[in-house]
């Protein structure tokens, strides 16, 4: 008869246990759902950031781009203006008045040269 009982009380315990199990495995269970729900919106949001990142990053090599073809155009006119000078003082020193000879896009000046090297203002540009 004690046998009977402990027996009876074994599988009282092994219900309750099992009913004790369920439910933590449904907490655990739940847990885990909204930690995953909460990991794919950290990914979502995480991506729409790497993607704007890139569009930035895209837009300012652009910007670099220009600002590089500015300076590069702003130096060869400084080279111009430099050689432009050069030969002003140069004339100015030997006090050469510089032939001016029309062109489609204006008057250019040409400095005087030996005869064989004098080329148009077509042939500058």
């Amino acid at each position: 008869m004690l046998t009977f009982v402990a027996i009876i009380i074994a599988c009282l315990l092994l219900i309750c246990g099992a009913v004790v199990m369920r439910r933590m495995a449904q907490r655990f269970t739940a847990m885990l759902q909204r930690h995953d729900a909460q990991v794919v919106e950290d990914i979502t949001l995480m991506t729409d950031l790497v993607n704007a990142a890139t569009k930035q990053r895209e837009d300012i090599d652009a910007l670099l781009g220009e600002l590089c073809g500015a300076i590069a155009d702003y130096n060869i006119a400084a080279v111009e203006a430099q050689g432009q000078l050069t030969q002003l003082r140069i004339a100015e020193r030997r006090q050469i008045r510089p032939y001016v000879l029309p062109s489609d896009h204006g008057p250019e000046m040409l400095w005087p040269l030996p005869p064989r090297l004098y080329i148009s203002a077509d042939e500058l540009n």
